[in-house]
Order: C-alpha cells, then structure tokens, then sequence
C-alpha cells in the first residue's frame, strides 16, 4: 500500500514535467492552424476528400501533386506547401 502511494505521489509530481516537455514552442516557421485549415480547403477543390481514410495516404499525396500543378499553372510556384 505505501509503495503504491509513493509511485502515485512520484507521478503527480512529473505530471507537469512530462506536459512540459511535449508542449511546441512557436516560432516564426512553424505553421499555424490557418495556414493547415487553408491547405484542406486547398487540396478539397482538387479532389481530395478527408473522410476517405481507406486511400490514405496515396489520396493526399495525388492531391498535393493537383494541387502543386494547379499552383504552377497560376503561377503561384512560390505558395508554401504544408506537411
């Protein structure tokens, strides 16, 4: 019974440590949620469709490709791509 509240009292205490360490810091790099959401849309109007979790992940990748020729037929080469 002691050894069980010592392992219980020993993991509350690195409870925020652990949280601490998986937490992302922002940086100027990083994507944000709207540039992720304003990707979806993106790779929606060429077809992709999210819900088809069967396909994945050659159905994202095929649209990723439709969407970088859509992006290169308008000239939009430059548009960052998300991974």
């Amino acid at each position: 019974m002691k050894t069980t509240l010592k392992i219980c009292a020993v993991a509350v205490a690195l409870a925020p440590v652990a949280t601490l360490s998986v937490a992302q810091t922002s940086s100027q790099g990083a994507t944000t949620r709207q540039q992720v959401r304003q990707e979806v849309v993106d790779l929606t109007a060429v077809g992709y469709y999210p819900i088809d979790w069967v396909h994945y992940p050659e159905s994202v990748l095929a649209a990723k490709q439709r969407l970088d020729a859509k992006r290169a037929a308008q000239g939009q080469e430059g548009q960052p791509r998300y991974q």
